[in-house]
């Protein structure tokens, strides 16, 4: 008689395993442009995804490289921000054309409450450690 199949328990995700994941990812050859796609994706879409940690742990990883590790994690994010620019420059009227009347109310509403302090709310966000995401 066969024997019955027993299903497979994945163990929980630890802080351990996503550590140890992530010191071995960072130890490749390649781990540079993965340290750039995540600083190019952090600054693309509204993602509160925290670049620093991941920049301090390549850093760790490969003391003599940190100029190179500083450029493409300034580099990635300014491309970020220009393609997150971008996309909404040239598609914000379809978006915003897809939208309800009482959604464009609101929409409209709201550009106007924050129109008077939008500097302000872009240079604490870029002061403070919180993600501008946000």
């Amino acid at each position: 008689m066969p024997e019955p199949l027993k299903p497979e328990v994945n163990p929980p995700l630890t802080t351990h395993k996503v550590t140890t994941h992530l010191s071995d990812l960072l130890r490749q050859r390649y781990s540079i442009w993965v340290l750039g796609v995540i600083s190019f994706v952090e600054s693309a879409l509204p993602v509160p995804l925290i670049t620093d940690p991941f920049m301090v742990a390549y850093m760790m990883a490969h003391r003599g490289k940190i100029i190179l590790a500083i450029a493409v994690t300034a580099g990635a994010s300014i491309l970020g921000g220009l393609a997150a620019y971008l996309v909404t420059a040239l598609f914000s009227e379809a978006i915003l054309s897809l939208a309800s009347p009482e959604t464009m109310a609101q929409f409209n509403q709201l550009s106007i409450q924050y129109a008077d302090s939008s500097f302000l709310l872009a240079f604490l966000g870029a002061i403070t450690p919180v993600p501008f995401t946000l």
